[in-house]
């Protein structure tokens, strides 16, 4: 598999939810994984676990279906036919816990857009440094053929 070929796999299966691990992050930057492992230890990079926001959603879920049960069975009554059962300090508890869980998520999403923006940002940045690379080559090779040609080599 070609370098470019390597690149797109590596940002495909990020994209698709596949572990960022050290080895594809140095890919898609055109970095040695030694090089990555030295920075991420000098910065003491945190490893994020897909599978705890993954456990964090389920929970969040959980939460949410029990509290739609108990507010259902404040309006709605119970299954026996009972009359409602309106107890403000219930409701007002359900309340506080609804946005407790909306705040939660909030907070979720916004990590996730975060870091979802760096890996764009650190894409973009891994692109423009290789076009300038490229450009370094090109001219040094411009120059490399002017002095072999007897040329000065200056602009």
């Amino acid at each position: 598999m070609g370098s470019a070929e390597r690149v797109l796999a590596a940002i495909r299966h990020i994209h698709e939810g596949g572990e960022p691990t050290l080895e594809r992050l140095a890919t898609i930057a055109g970095r040695s994984v030694r090089f990555l492992e030295a920075r991420a230890q000098a910065e003491t990079w945190r490893v994020a676990s897909s599978s705890s926001l993954t456990e964090r959603r389920r929970r969040i879920e959980i939460q949410y279906d029990r509290l739609i049960s108990e507010i259902e069975r404040l309006t709605l009554g119970s299954e026996e036919g009972e009359g409602l059962t309106f107890d403000k300090g219930r409701v007002d508890t359900i309340m506080a816990m609804v946005k407790a869980l909306e705040k939660i998520g909030e907070t979720m999403r916004s990590d996730e857009d975060a870091k979802d923006k760096q890996i764009k940002d650190d894409a973009e940045l891994a692109a423009a440094l290789k076009r300038i690379d490229d450009k370094i080559h090109e001219i040094a090779r411009y120059h490399a053929a002017g002095m072999g040609a007897g040329e000065s080599g200056c602009l």
